[in-house]
């Protein structure tokens, strides 16, 4: 166990993050009080951010850095459920990461921290090897009457991040960005929200309920399976790796209010499995959800 430990770890420090190996020759200890309160809003806006609760222990880590013990003890006297990354390798107690770097620090007015957040949680119970990576960004905080306060975040854009020219395609509960011309069309639908998006000669399905298709069908050596997550939530997606045969796809076991949410394709061309690829990278959700079982037509009168 602790070499199978060791080893994820070594993997998961050289190629999920791109800051760097956490030092385990030094700790960072903050050198005043308002390191401390900058840290702790960028802690706490991560944990609403990500509806974590009170239950979820965090581990966390600064200029790759463990944290001091004293550090930790502090942001636990604020309510926060926190503990050093060291600890997670030797325990698997926490259930997320977050990296914290500060870009700047001004301490009279302003500070810059560049945040990266993991779900360690298949790896703690064995399901997986591999961290889920929830999101990349940048905090901008302002100190105004000595009071400080987060006045922005943006998140950083991805190496695969979707050309300026596509366009936003609206579904309701969530939403896509695709070339011109892609639609949206809303399809009948007996327990779940169903419809579809065409565009460039593809058809994405999608089911939108409590019994999505979680495409367990769809399994190595015959496809790529990839975890990951997309617009803030875990997802699952499949490829074939023979394009042409089979179902590329996107599942999201939970989209908020026990519904899951499957988007596929279906005997796709190299080029359009590639294509749609980049839209499953898009996805993000809230909005209103539409009536999704829709009335069936008006019964004829029978003489």
């Amino acid at each position: 166990m602790r070499v199978a430990a060791a080893v994820i770890l070594a993997f998961l420090m050289s190629t999920f993050f791109a800051v760097g190996l956490i030092s385990d020759e030094k700790t960072y200890t903050p050198k005043n009080g308002d390191e401390i309160e900058v840290l702790s809003l960028v802690l706490r806006s991560e944990i609403v951010a990500n509806k974590w609760t009170k239950r979820d222990l965090i581990c966390f880590s600064v200029e790759q850095m463990d944290p001091s013990p004293k550090l930790v003890k502090t942001l636990r006297q604020r309510n926060l459920n926190v503990c050093s990354s060291a600890e997670w390798p030797k325990k698997f107690n926490c259930g997320f990461e977050v990296r914290m770097q500060f870009m700047s620090l001004d301490t009279s007015q302003s500070a810059r921290v560049h945040t990266e957040l993991a779900d360690l949680r298949e790896i703690n119970v064995g399901e997986g090897d591999l961290a889920v990576r929830l999101r990349n960004g940048e905090y901008v905080l302002r100190k105004i009457d000595g009071k400080w306060s987060i006045s922005e975040y943006a998140e950083s854009r991805s190496q695969g991040a979707a050309p300026t020219s596509w366009h936003k395609v609206e579904a309701g509960p969530f939403s896509i960005l695709a070339p011109s011309g892609w639609e949206f069309h809303q399809l009948n639908g007996t327990d779940s929200y169903v419809g579809e998006f065409v565009g460039d000669g593809v058809v994405l399905r999608f089911d939108f309920g409590g019994y999505s298709n979680p495409l367990k069908e769809e399994k190595k050596p015959a496809y790529v399976v990839i975890h990951k997550s997309i617009g803030g939530r875990r997802a699952k997606v499949v490829s074939p790796r023979t394009p042409g045969h089979g179902i590329t796809g996107v599942y999201f076991r939970d989209v908020g209010d026990s519904n899951a949410l499957c988007l596929w394709g279906k005997d796709l061309t190299s080029a359009q499995q590639e294509l749609v690829l980049k839209i499953f990278d898009t996805l993000r959700f809230g909005g209103p959800l539409p009536p999704y079982v829709l009335p069936p037509p008006p019964a004829k009168n029978v003489q």
